[in-house]
């Protein structure tokens, strides 16, 4: 009973209602209605029935019950007419036992049943209903369920903390997508987390680095007053892989965010040719065998926009072998032609080499790809997501080459977990 379901279609919400509504005049008015939203509680069957069988139950919500809930908070419905709920109290009885009301439930949510429970709120008052009758739809490939409740009595104190197993939450924003809509409420709280890191990051990222006359990410040492090196000392330093990967990963783009989303193509011709050699193509499939680019020189480029500018630039060449090293820079610092300070590609195949003392970036980066390597495992997210996340906590958009070269790798990794996150089909029975 009440198990969460996954709709993979990409359909946009009013696809769904257009696909439903053909042949069901009815209904028209949810395609303009706001939904109501309610905390639903999903009977979890088999925690329900393991001291007693539910046909024999004596009372559904109370110290008596044997049902366990699953709670859903923010669940939206689409309420058939209004519930007059200044009516429906009454001071001597408590409630009005033919108050009842009926509902839509969208696909891609949950599966109802009778006798899970809604709750709305009303003026700080809280009104008990139960599920009666659940119909589904025949004139769709996606099945709606419309709902029939009546007001129930029952103490919600008991039911929040006697009947309640597991706690999750409702993301509206994910109807029509392929992302599930209902998420443990723990999960919805790492979603925050990642959200505000990724914002924080790309605020930086953006300041330090975006040229907005060139629409791309500009490594410059008039703007950011650092020399890598002092035959480059005066010069931009572009990187077209990283420009195609921001690209092919919409980095900067969220609308949900109060930054402005920023859509970047690639400066330089036929860059993309080999990009599947670069590190930005291995952290997106896994793929060892095709990095081939663990280094990088710098060439003058004379073409293009570039050429408008009086500015000069170089191009970030990635390539299979160190063209030099620098002798006069720090050697923290990445000025010798790599991406990493390790052989990522090494510590990413042995989960036996401890991390705990690289650069934080990099620590990151090293979970990542262990994951994709063990993503045929069950749960192997669970065992990092959230080192993930506290790592991702330290990480500072400084004004160093690595910032610039990293830190669009790492903001990629952090949306990433959060389509995992959001991937992961939960059946709460």
């Amino acid at each position: 009973m009440g198990k969460f379901i996954k709709e993979p279609n990409k359909e946009i919400l009013n696809g769904y209602f257009d696909n439903y509504l053909d042949n069901t005049q009815r209904y028209s008015k949810y395609q303009t209605n706001t939904p109501t939203y309610v905390d639903y509680y999903s009977i979890k069957l088999e925690s329900s029935t393991k001291d007693q069988g539910l046909e024999t139950v004596s009372e559904i919500v109370g110290n008596e019950s044997p049902i366990q809930y699953n709670k859903i908070v923010d669940f939206p419905i689409y309420l058939e007419n209004e519930v007059s709920f200044s009516q429906q109290l009454e001071e001597e009885s408590g409630f009005d036992v033919e108050s009842e009301g009926s509902a839509i439930v969208l696909p891609g949510t949950i599966i109802p049943q009778n006798d899970d429970i809604i709750i709305f709120k009303f003026l700080e008052k809280k009104y008990i209903y139960r599920i009666a009758n659940v119909e589904t739809s025949n004139t769709s490939m996606r099945t709606f369920y419309r709902i029939s409740f009546f007001l129930s009595p029952g103490d919600i104190d008991i039911l929040e903390d006697r009947q309640v197993k597991d706690e999750y939450k409702a993301i509206y924003d994910n109807l029509g997508t392929e992302l599930d809509v209902v998420i443990p409420q723990k999960s919805f709280t790492f979603i925050d987390d990642i959200e505000e890191i990724i914002n924080y990051l790309s605020e930086r990222y953006i300041r330090f680095y975006y040229d907005s006359k060139m629409n791309s990410f500009i490594y410059n040492k008039d703007k950011i007053n650092m020399a890598i090196h002092d035959f480059y000392k005066d010069n931009g330093i572009y990187d077209p892989k990283l420009a195609e990967f921001i690209k092919r990963n919409e980095l900067f783009i969220n609308n949900k965010s109060f930054l402005k989303n920023i859509y970047v193509e690639c400066l330089l011709k036929n860059r993309d040719l080999d990009y599947e050699r670069c590190f930005y193509s291995y952290l997106e499939t896994g793929n060892e065998e095709e990095y081939k680019y663990p280094y990088f020189f710098f060439n003058s480029i004379n073409e293009a926009t570039f050429m408008m500018f009086q500015d000069k630039f170089h191009e970030l060449v990635h390539n299979p072998i160190q063209i030099y090293k620098n002798k006069f820079v720090p050697a923290d610092k990445i000025t010798d032609g790599k991406f990493t300070s390790i052989d990522i590609k090494k510590y990413a195949l042995y989960d036996s080499l401890l991390i705990d003392d690289l650069p934080v970036n990099e620590q990151i980066l090293i979970i990542y790809l262990r994951i994709m390597k063990l993503s045929k495992q069950d749960n192997i997210l669970n065992d990092h997501y959230e080192d993930i996340v506290n790592l991702s906590k330290k990480v500072k958009v400084d004004k160093e080459l690595s910032s610039y070269l990293q830190i669009p790798c790492v903001i990629f990794v952090l949306k990433k977990l959060k389509e995992w996150i959001l991937h992961k089909t939960n059946y709460i029975n």
